[in-house]
């Protein structure tokens, strides 16, 4: 059995026909199939929607479920767990059941052996699904893993080349859509009824929607497992039909955690709320008025994965567009990277670029150092959102020393060379200096100059910038002001030239200035580079404190729940992370049963969720909306009660005896002064409100779902009964009122 490369079934031409056939034969050509240089295959509007109109629905190409009963998938479990193979059983178990009777061979056993026993082979598909299954997937696969080999040589013998099967599961990994079973949707089968196992299921025509942070359409199953597109804004004739590949809650994060999700499926989001301008789901106050807010930036580009934050340049205010320093490998950057001294990470400023001249700068060690490689990249070193094992001297593109291990990289190959101390250390200061006239790289230890340790280049027009490979912390310098030796002569300039000055910069650093060059729109306060460091400070300290919490949220302690909410208050306004602290906060307060506080959270939850997205509804908003009425209905229950009580109490010919023995029931505390009516008015208030919220989360969720899909279904409920609830109440209060009671 072959393993080597495979033919695509059709031509990038062919495809694009395919699937305008498709959409014209089973879907009234209401799109349009085009190929793009940038994004390659898109779905257009061939004609206007409004919000709430299904564009169209479509059943499965696939759907694929755990059949832990089988015999192949009980083989396939234990093939995952003796050979540690990449992925989990299901997705092979998907890409086998992607193969036709050619591909399985005639000796391929399908169905019930002829003794009733289970086969343990499998209903092969039709070669017309296969093909639309295979032209799923864009890129290139020329060779089978060898985790793949392994399952076709297991399950598939007669597949002539096992990179069929990659192709298949490359598919399925990037186009599969989960399909819940009995455990993840309404809890187990009833008794006696078959248990229905979790999957996935491939579409064809939703496949080829290209995602954006600000859809305009939105996709659900319907009862039978047909996708449903309804758009979920205005759609213009000729407009890109998009969807959100990130679930709707996940919308409301920051673009830094959209991007970091999006990573998973190896792609880089660049629609209008991930470039350019302000991130609106992360603000925080002003420090100087309290009264305004500072709102993070976006980045000004996708090129090269650049991370947001405009570097306010202290002593003379020069302002750089990009942050000065950015992660190269992986570009995709998180506190979680920042703080792990073990990730072998490669960072550089690719913003100071040079082609000529000759420049200094320098690297102090820092704790944790380990398989350094510091140096310089060109403008063609290749930046990725993951981490590929490849750093500075890996390729042609880059040179690196590394005076741990005694080597000089470039190319991907090394040569020995020796240190003045013999080696690098904790502490050391590494001076890297570069001509880019003479093509000539030379590094110092401490002060003292290692005459084997250099290169000779040839500048050919490119740019350099510093860079290094390591693990461990670090602090660059690169101005003057902030390097403790010299260069090997005057001519030699530090990167930050004319005046320009910064601190060092450590592994946090791209991460600290995503505030910088903010301006705070109450008192027009421009935020430094300090102060953008403080305010992401703040935002690591909240992010240490949700991630600390125990999923059960009565672990919590109040001391925890107290210093969250004084910082959030302090330093927070619109920001994604506040909301999630604020989910857990208002779970835990519901568990404790403090009400206002839970209202509180569940408030301003649903205040974020309406200030932050652009002028369009998203379910997360809707469920918001639904949350906060619940809470509102739940104590207005409680309150009515006690409305109630009290209101029997002091109808009674024992009014002062039962006060006695209801005391909790007297609103005004122990004198029991507050009238039954006054007690009815926060209870009808509460109501109102709640009938108001969600009376708008229906709204959404009929216009982005139907008004028969069970999200729909249970918010209506709920307006039901909180309405039917008011008007008893409101009935009673007038009564009260009416019949001027004690």
């Amino acid at each position: 059995m072959a393993i080597g490369v495979g033919a695509p079934a059709l031509g990038d031409g062919d495809d694009v026909a395919l699937v305008n056939a498709h959409i014209q034969e089973h879907h009234r050509g209401v799109l349009c199939c085009e190929r793009t240089p940038d994004k390659g295959r898109i779905l257009r509007a061939t004609r206007a929607f409004e919000p709430g109109d299904v564009i169209f629905t479509e059943q499965a190409l696939r759907i694929v479920r755990c059949e832990p009963g089988h015999p192949a998938f009980q083989r396939l479990e234990e093939l995952c767990r003796s050979s540690d193979l990449d992925c989990i059983p299901l997705w092979y178990w998907c890409a086998l059941k992607s193969l036709t009777s050619d591909d399985l061979g005639r000796d391929h056993a399908t169905g019930v052996a002829s003794d009733g026993a289970a086969s343990d082979g499998w209903e092969p598909v039709s070669p017309e699904v296969q093909q639309r299954l295979l032209i799923l997937h864009q890129g290139d696969v020329e060779v089978a893993s060898e985790a793949v080999a392994a399952v076709a040589a297991a399950f598939a013998p007669g597949l002539k080349e096992a990179v069929k099967l990659e192709r298949c599961l490359q598919a399925w990994l990037l186009n599969g859509f989960d399909v819940l079973g009995d455990d993840d949707d309404d809890g187990p089968a009833a008794p006696g009824a078959e248990q229905v196992q979790p999957g996935h299921a491939t579409f064809f025509l939703p496949s080829f929607f290209s995602h954006s942070c600000f859809p305009s359409a939105i996709w659900h199953y319907s009862s039978d497992f047909s996708y449903v597109l309804r758009a979920r804004r205005p759609i213009r004739e000729g407009e890109e039909v998009t969807i959100s590949y990130l679930d709707e809650d996940i919308l409301l994060d920051h673009s830094r955690l959209r991007r970091n999700e999006l990573s998973r499926r190896h792609f880089w989001c660049d629609c209008e709320r991930c470039v350019n301008g302000d991130d609106l789901c992360r603000s925080m106050r002003c420090s100087r008025c309290r009264d305004g807010i500072v709102v993070a930036k976006l980045p000004c580009t996708s090129e090269g994965f650049s991370l947001t934050g405009a570097v306010v340049v202290a002593g003379v205010g020069a302002v750089f567009p990009d942050c000065l320093l950015r992660p190269l490998r992986p570009a995709i950057y998180d506190e979680g990277w920042a703080a792990d001294l073990d990730k072998w990470l490669t960072i550089g400023a690719p913003i100071l670029a040079r082609k000529s001249g000759r420049f200094y700068d320098e690297v102090r060690l820092g704790s944790g150092v380990a398989e350094p490689q510091i140096g310089w990249a060109t403008q063609h070193f290749e930046e990725h959102t993951n981490w590929i094992g490849a750093g500075i001297g890996d390729d042609v593109h880059g040179w690196g020393a590394d005076g741990e291990r005694g080597r000089l990289w470039h190319g991907g190959s090394f040569e020995a060379t020796e240190w003045p101390r013999g080696g690098w250390r904790e502490g050391d200061v590494i001076g890297c200096a570069v001509d880019l006239d003479s093509g000539l790289m030379t590094f110092s230890e401490n002060g003292i100059w290692a005459p084997s340790a250099r290169f000779i280049f040839s500048g050919e027009g490119r740019a350099f910038y510093p860079a290094m490979s390591l693990q461990g912390n670090f602090d660059l310098r690169l101005d003057a002001g902030a390097f403790e030796w010299s260069p090997p002569d005057p001519s030699y300039q530090p990167w930050l030239c004319e005046g320009r000055v910064c601190t060092p910069l450590d592994r946090r650093a791209p991460l600290r200035f995503a505030f910088a060059g903010a301006t705070c729109g109450s008192c027009g306060a421009e935020v430094d580079a300090l102060e953008s460091a403080r305010l992401t400070d703040c935002e690591q300290e909240l992010g240490h404190l949700v991630d600390g919490w125990a999923k059960d949220e009565g672990e919590i302690s109040p001391e925890g729940a107290k210093h969250a909410e004084q910082l959030m208050v302090r330093e927070f306004a619109r920001h994604s992370l506040a909301k999630r602290a604020r989910e857990k906060l208002a779970r835990l307060y519901g568990l404790k049963r403090k009400r206002d506080l839970q209202i509180s959270c569940l408030r301003e939850i649903r205040d974020f969720s309406t200030e932050v997205y652009p002028s369009a509804p998203t379910a997360a908003h809707a469920w918001a909306q639904s949350a906060h009425s619940d809470a509102l209905a739940g104590a207005a229950t409680v309150e009515l009660r006690r409305a109630r009580g009290f209101l029997e109490a002091s109808t009674s010919a024992a009014s002062a005896a039962a006060a006695v023995a209801v005391p909790e029931l007297a609103p005004g505390g122990e004198d029991g002064g507050a009238s039954a009516a006054s007690m009815f008015e926060p209870v009808l208030g509460k109501l109102n409100l709640a009938k108001d919220d969600y009376e708008a989360a229906l709204q959404t969720m009929s216009m982005m779902f139907g008004e028969e899909h069970a999200w729909a279904r249970e918010v209506r409920e709920k307006y039901s009964r909180s309405e039917k609830l008011l008007c008893e109440v409101r009935q009673q209060h007038a009564a009260v009122v009416g019949e001027g009671e004690v």
